[in-house]
């Protein structure tokens, strides 16, 4: 999709001279998602938020993504990684999720898998290197701390 339709469709209140790195990588995610990932999408990504990122739908159906500004402090790779994460959450319908936790529920740190999987097979790489952790903890293969 072309950066202007994107950029008019789905981006609300991103400081633009504040979060260079987090347009850069909406732009790489816009340009190199599938079609099929825009398709009847409505969706608003919005910033700031204590979360590096968060997808969610509210009671009037509305789905928005917050893209924390901390995410300016992490690789371009990782930033885009998170927004196509973020954009997989939308696309498979997970309603809510929180942040990792031990707490997590495992239907809800499935979900997490689930979105980097979506993620990964749009072209989108995690270059973050504890993956594989996080891979054992949301598939209950092992304790997050092994």
């Amino acid at each position: 999709m072309e950066w202007t339709e994107f950029e008019q469709r789905f981006c609300w209140f991103i400081e633009k001279k504040e979060r260079e790195k987090t347009i850069q990588a909406l732009q790489v995610f816009a340009k190199k998602a599938p079609d099929e990932v825009f398709k009847d999408l409505e969706v608003w990504i919005i910033g700031p938020s204590h979360l590096s990122g968060c997808a969610w739908k509210s009671p009037s159906h509305q789905w928005y993504i917050y893209l924390d500004p901390s995410l300016e402090t992490d690789t371009l790779e990782q930033v885009t990684f998170t927004v196509a994460h973020e954009f997989a959450h939308v696309f498979l319908k997970h309603i809510g999720h929180p942040a990792v936790s031990n707490e997590m529920p495992y239907d809800e740190r499935f979900q997490e898998w689930e979105a980097n999987e979506l993620a990964k097979s749009w072209g989108f790489y995690n270059p973050d290197e504890k993956q594989g952790y996080l891979y054992r903890f949301w598939t209950r293969e092992g304790n997050l701390w092994d």
